[in-house]
């Protein structure tokens, strides 16, 4: 008596196993025109094949696809074209991160050069004014020499060497000032040569800062821009990964007139038709 009522349910079951699978084999027919319309409507030229993909983010794009079609072969306009612009999108990243990472590291020695050139400057500033000082010393010093010349006396000093030759007081006291006058004089064009120096060099390190600092500008420039090229490709390459995705799912088989989604949805009803029990 329990025969039937099971023969029953077995033959609903199979019917219905085979309307899915009628439903797909419809679909296959129908997608693969479906998705010439979608390549023929574009009009654009067919994009050349992709340049290998330097972060491996087609290779994320094909991973992000459904399991049963990441190792099938599609071609379209549309695939191709988003495979070119995720290898571009790729390449002005890697461009651009280097060019950004670069930038910084010349920043990070410009910025030791600038306050190289500043702690020169600071230097030959204050070596300017010690020479000035010395200077402005030794004209004094020679101003008394000569008052004292002319007076007829003469700075009481046996540091410096006489002329053995002077017999008397008069003549040593003129030795002494002549000695203490040439000693005084070349002192004082010492330092105005000290002067003089110094305040060449502090022009000179006003132009290397000057040049320093035009060269920071410019690096921080090529810096902030390719920054600003990585804030606008890095979130779109997700997006162009996506574009890809779907442009993918609509293509068509390779050999085969049957489109990638038709393609899942045979795989898929298969495998239900197996746990079906049907052949």
């Amino acid at each position: 008596m329990t025969s039937p009522p099971s023969f029953s349910f077995s033959l609903r079951a199979r019917r219905r196993c085979r309307s899915i699978a009628l439903l797909v084999v419809m679909a296959c027919i129908a997608a693969p025109v479906h998705a010439a319309q979608a390549q023929d409507d574009s009009g654009e030229p067919t994009p050349p094949p992709p340049a290998a993909s330097p972060l491996g983010a087609l290779d994320e794009a094909r991973a992000g696809l459904p399991e049963r079609v990441r190792g099938v072969g599609a071609t379209s306009g549309a695939v191709r074209g988003a495979e070119s612009r995720i290898t571009s999108l790729e390449a002005t990243i890697v461009a651009n991160r280097a060019i950004r990472d670069e930038a910084n590291a010349q920043l990070v020695d410009l910025a030791a050069q600038r306050q190289a050139q500043r702690d020169r400057i600071d230097a030959e500033r204050a070596r300017r004014q010690d020479a000035g000082v010395r200077a402005a010393r030794h004209r004094n010093d020679l101003e008394v020499l000569a008052v004292e010349a002319y007076v007829g006396g003469g700075p009481d000093d046996d540091t410096f060497p006489l002329d053995v030759t002077a017999t008397n007081d008069v003549g040593r006291q003129r030795v002494i000032v002549d000695v203490v006058d040439a000693t005084v004089r070349e002192r004082l064009a010492q330092a105005e040569a000290d002067r003089d120096d110094a305040t060449v060099q502090v022009s000179a390190a006003l132009a290397a800062l000057d040049a320093v600092i035009a060269e920071i500008v410019a690096t921080t420039r090529r810096r902030d821009a390719a920054e600003a090229e990585l804030s606008r490709a890095e979130p779109e390459l997700p997006r162009a990964q996506e574009d890809f995705r779907e442009a993918f799912m609509v293509a068509t088989l390779d050999g085969s007139d049957m489109s990638v989604v038709a393609y899942d949805a045979y795989a898929n009803a298969a495998a239900g038709q197996g746990a079906c029990g049907l052949p």
